[in-house]
């Protein structure tokens, strides 16, 4: 898609009221280390340096707003205080009164980032979150679009940031921003900034798919998968190949209903998938679309590793005439063995649907095989024999719709 186009995208979606937030599971800093043991945390600044600065819990904003300038972890620790609600209480509205002084906090946070440690970095991006997080309350007040600057200057500092876990709370604390609305109604240039700001965000979780840190990648997956958009989520699903088994887990887990996006095709490999955990989602994600288990072991012969089995499954397909065979043979006669694929030309010029016509022509002109292009060509021969309906056969690896279709 072209940027003009997804911007148009974020327009419309931005544009409609009473969206609700897109949540975005996943844990806290430093219980996000997808099997190694948890850091330990650096200890807190002594009260008495705090105190020296004239920084405690009833200082006033302004105060907390230099200490945070400062980097000083204590204030930091008051001000995340400040903004979180008692655990029975939602979020307060953020006052016009009140708004410029947590305005100028959130610009002392972003001059003091830098030099807090790993957990004040992950600490201070929370403390963005929650104070973004008052600004949806009804009523916000005008000046909210103000927010907006530095908190994105947090995020893609964090997204820059040398400690995994301060960039996978940051992968984490974007995605859920898909939904964010202030609580107010927005003028057409309100909408549009606001879906700038989001594209940004979006860019950013985009780039964490390609982070070193196995973490970070699989709180992108997430992120990207809570997008309602088609076209903005759909960079995630090619981390069902990531060499890392708990990203492939959180793209089966976060694209389950998704099939438009990750389709049958996809997941089938993963029935092999050498991690237990991964290969069980793959099947419980097949099973949930609804396909029966005859129809999943089938699946897995057509991917088994070994390609006598995928040529066996071939075999199968032929003696059967409960099922419509052809989306399991164009499936197989693009197989890297030559033997398979020769075994998948033969059945589908037994096949009369215009489907596998179609798909011998693009063979004879296409595969790598001198033999097997001209086994195609010779099938691919006009007939007398026509073409073939369907009606209510069981669904196929890589169908459009997982209704019943048979010959």
């Amino acid at each position: 898609m072209t940027e003009r186009g997804r911007g148009k995208g974020w327009v419309r979606w931005v544009g409609i009221a009473g969206l609700a937030v897109a949540a975005v599971g996943g844990a806290i800093y430093f219980g996000m280390q997808p099997r190694g043991g948890q850091p330990q945390r650096p200890a807190q600044p002594e009260p008495a340096s705090a105190q020296a600065l004239g920084v405690d819990a009833d200082a006033p904003l302004e105060r907390l707003s230099e200490g945070l300038a400062r980097s000083d972890g204590m204030a930091l620790a008051i001000y995340l205080q400040r903004l979180t609600p008692p655990a029975d209480a939602p979020p307060a509205p953020m006052s016009a009164a009140e708004s410029p002084a947590w305005l100028a906090s959130l610009e002392s946070l972003r001059a003091g980032f830098p030099r807090f440690s790993a957990y004040g970095r992950a600490s201070a991006l929370d403390a963005a979150s929650r104070l973004l997080g008052r600004y949806a309350v009804v009523p916000s007040p005008a000046d909210w679009p103000t927010a907006l600057g530095p908190a994105f200057d947090l995020f893609a500092a964090a997204l820059s940031d040398q400690d995994a876990g301060v960039r996978a709370t940051a992968v984490r604390a974007i995605g859920g921003f898909w939904g964010w609305m202030p609580g107010r109604d927005l003028f057409t240039a309100e909408v549009k900034h606001l879906a700038d700001w989001k594209e940004g965000l979006y860019q950013l979780a985009v780039r964490a798919l390609a982070d070193p840190d196995a973490t970070v990648r699989v709180m992108a997956v997430a992120a990207l998968a809570a997008l309602p958009l088609p076209d903005q989520a759909a960079p995630a699903v090619a981390a069902v190949r990531d060499e890392h088994p708990d990203v492939r887990y959180q793209v089966l887990a976060g694209f389950r209903d998704r099939r438009e996006l990750l389709d049958e095709e996809a997941i089938l490999p993963l029935l092999f998938d050498p991690v237990p955990r991964v290969a069980q989602m793959a099947e419980t994600v097949l099973k949930h679309r609804g396909l029966t288990p005859d129809q999943i072991g089938l699946g897995k012969m057509v991917v088994h590793p070994l390609p006598k089995m995928r040529a066996s499954a071939i075999t199968l397909l032929r003696e059967r005439s409960d099922i419509d065979p052809t989306v399991w043979l164009v499936y197989l006669s693009r197989d890297s063995d030559d033997e398979v694929r020769a075994e998948a030309v033969a059945a589908l010029a037994e096949n009369p649907t215009l489907e596998a016509r179609e798909r011998l022509a693009e063979i004879a002109a296409t595969d790598a095989s001198p033999t097997i292009r001209e086994a195609a060509a010779r099938a691919g021969q006009p007939s007398d024999r026509g073409t073939i309906e369907t009606t209510a056969l069981p669904p196929l690896p890589g169908s459009t719709s997982l209704n019943p279709r048979a010959n």
